[in-house]
């Protein structure tokens, strides 16, 4: 800790505990509006694309 300082230590023990209960930080798909067009209908098909509900025949 002396050597890292207690700010880089506290974010390096975070970031271990982050680590192994793999606690997920980014999200799969982000949800943008803006501009004009928002594209929630491509975000949902993103979603929906990544996790489909029905097995393939």
């Amino acid at each position: 800790m002396e050597v890292l300082g207690a700010q880089s230590y506290t974010m390096m023990q975070l970031m271990q505990i982050i680590g192994e209960r793999n606690v997920r930080i980014v999200p799969d798909v982000a949800v943008n509006g803006a501009g004009a067009n928002p594209r929630l209908v491509d975000d949902l098909l993103g979603v929906m694309l990544k996790h489909p509900t029905a097995k393939a025949a």
